[in-house]
Protein backbone atom coordinates (compact mmCIF):
# COMPACT_ATOMS: atom_id res chain seq x y z
CA UNK A 1 0.00 0.00 0.00
CA UNK A 2 1.06 3.34 -1.14
CA UNK A 3 1.17 6.54 0.56
CA UNK A 4 -1.45 7.85 -1.39
CA UNK A 5 -3.82 4.85 -0.42
CA UNK A 6 -2.73 4.98 3.31
CA UNK A 7 -4.18 9.05 2.98
CA UNK A 8 -7.26 7.75 0.78
CA UNK A 9 -8.05 5.10 3.39
CA UNK A 10 -7.36 7.72 6.56
CA UNK A 11 -9.64 10.52 4.65
CA UNK A 12 -12.61 10.38 3.29
CA UNK A 13 -12.49 12.98 0.94
CA UNK A 14 -16.14 13.82 0.92
CA UNK A 15 -16.08 14.85 3.98
CA UNK A 16 -13.52 17.91 6.09
CA UNK A 17 -11.00 16.80 8.06
CA UNK A 18 -12.30 16.23 11.55
CA UNK A 19 -11.78 18.96 14.02
CA UNK A 20 -9.19 17.79 16.37
CA UNK A 21 -7.20 15.29 13.77
CA UNK A 22 -3.85 16.61 13.44
CA UNK A 23 -2.72 16.36 9.92
CA UNK A 24 0.36 17.37 8.04
CA UNK A 25 0.46 20.35 6.03
CA UNK A 26 1.70 18.11 3.09
CA UNK A 27 -1.11 15.57 3.88
CA UNK A 28 -3.76 18.50 3.95
CA UNK A 29 -2.95 19.61 0.64
CA UNK A 30 -2.90 16.20 -0.84
CA UNK A 31 -5.91 16.06 0.25
CA UNK A 32 -6.87 19.25 -1.28
CA UNK A 33 -5.72 18.20 -4.58
CA UNK A 34 -7.39 14.90 -4.19
CA UNK A 35 -10.90 16.77 -3.97
CA UNK A 36 -10.21 19.18 -6.57
CA UNK A 37 -9.45 16.27 -8.82
CA UNK A 38 -13.00 14.90 -8.14
CA UNK A 39 -14.82 17.59 -9.24
CA UNK A 40 -12.96 18.02 -11.92
CA UNK A 41 -13.36 14.48 -12.93
CA UNK A 42 -17.62 14.83 -11.65
CA UNK A 43 -17.49 17.96 -14.06
CA UNK A 44 -15.87 15.88 -16.78
CA UNK A 45 -18.77 12.93 -16.29
CA UNK A 46 -21.50 15.70 -16.86
CA UNK A 47 -19.84 16.79 -20.03
CA UNK A 48 -19.75 13.42 -21.73
CA UNK A 49 -22.90 12.37 -20.29
CA UNK A 50 -24.45 15.82 -22.42
CA UNK A 51 -21.94 14.98 -25.61
CA UNK A 52 -23.15 11.38 -25.51
CA UNK A 53 -27.02 12.45 -25.30
CA UNK A 54 -26.22 15.13 -27.99
CA UNK A 55 -25.02 12.09 -30.23
CA UNK A 56 -27.51 10.23 -29.73
CA UNK A 57 -30.28 12.60 -30.77
CA UNK A 58 -28.33 13.62 -33.71
CA UNK A 59 -28.01 9.42 -34.61
CA UNK A 60 -24.51 9.12 -34.94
Amino acid sequence: MDDFERLENKYNPEHDIPDGVVVSWADYELVQICREQELQISQLKVQVSLLTSRLDEAGL
